[in-house]
């Protein structure tokens, strides 16, 4: 049986992993930024070739041809791609999966689909941003998000605000995913959507589960109890477990198979590789950025991690037991949603 000190310094271990790995994700999420700015860019000059100025005005005069009905049917969609009030830094992301839904205007079955996974990959912008950022001191804990103008950096004082900011993050950002999944019910036949759209809702519960490691950390730190500190093992543990599905998760947007690197290519090399990339490639790329991760190699990686630094890992959860406190955090972040 482990000792109070090897328990305290396992705990401590695993919260330096779950510092490393959110530091490695803010720089990515930093990267997505640059590279949605660079798109946008080239989006610009797209549309400037198109003798218009926005994607609003090149869809406007895209439902000139449409029924009523069908001209109905996009209006809601894009609508529905309008990011909430407030969120400048979501401006130029919001642009371009309005623009990727447009490009298939004129069938409407597909166009709906399409909006859809546009939404979903603009979701995962803003769910990627909220992925908490621990600091070095382990006390600290501010969000990617306000790296990138989404919310205010958050020091935390005392664990409570730990906890106060996890309900708020799981209350705004499911409603957000629920949101998505009741649009994906509208819509027939939207298998690659419907796997984004479950993708977000994974990476919402994951941040929730990393601020619940934080906070499990923050309470019992110092505590002389060994079972306060094997349950703080199994939050922190299943912290750094989401937290790393999380940081690839990242890396897959901006990588050079990603939906973003992919179009920003098109646009720079011209309208028919802008055509080719949207009849080929657009919708494939989305359903497959959005199932990319698999979380038990992601604990086989930090199992393989843990053996090279010969660590001690008896109070560690099981990988069921991670999984499962994902999926309960998941229930709380997204209600209307099953896992």
């Amino acid at each position: 049986m482990p000792s109070n000190e090897e328990l305290s310094n396992r705990a401590k271990s695993l919260v330096t992993d779950v510092q490393s790995i959110t530091q490695s994700a803010k720089q990515h999420v930093d990267e997505y930024k640059a590279l949605a700015t660079k798109t946008y860019a080239n989006l610009q000059k797209f549309l400037e070739s198109k003798g218009v100025k926005s994607v609003d005005e090149w869809l406007a005069k895209a439902q000139k041809e449409l029924t009523p009905e069908e001209a109905a049917k996009v209006q809601k969609a894009i609508k529905d791609l309008q990011p909430p009030q407030g969120l400048a830094a979501l401006t130029e992301p919001a642009e371009i999966a309005k623009f990727m839904a447009g490009w298939y205007i004129r069938a409407i079955p597909l166009f709906q689909t399409a909006a859809l996974t546009a939404r979903s990959w603009f979701n995962n912008y803003l769910a990627i941003n909220r992925l908490p950022v621990v600091a070095a001191d382990g006390i600290e804990l501010t969000s990617i998000a306000s790296t990138t103008e989404l919310a205010e950096a958050a020091t935390l004082i005392e664990g409570d605000e730990v906890a106060t900011m996890m309900v708020a993050t799981e209350a705004e950002l499911g409603s957000i995913v629920a949101g998505e999944a009741a649009v994906a019910a509208e819509v027939a036949g939207v298998a690659a959507a419907e796997a984004a759209c479950s993708w977000n809702i994974f990476l919402v519960a994951a941040g929730a589960v990393v601020l619940a490691g934080v906070y499990a950390w923050q309470k019992h730190r110092e505590s002389e109890d060994a079972e306060k500190l094997k349950g703080a093992i199994a939050e922190i543990a299943t912290a750094r477990l989401y937290a790393l599905a999380s940081e690839q998760s990242i890396l897959k947007q901006t990588d050079q198979k990603s939906v973003l690197f992919s179009l920003n290519m098109a646009l720079e090399a011209g309208e028919n590789e802008v055509a080719t990339f949207f009849k080929d490639h657009a919708l494939k790329i989305a359903k497959d950025a959005a199932t990319a991760i698999n979380v038990n190699d992601c604990y086989n990686q930090l199992h393989q991690q843990d053996e090279n630094n010969h660590a001690m890992t008896d109070a560690d959860p099981s990988y069921d037991d991670m999984v499962h406190r994902h999926e309960a955090k998941l229930r709380e972040g997204a209600p209307n949603v099953q896992p």
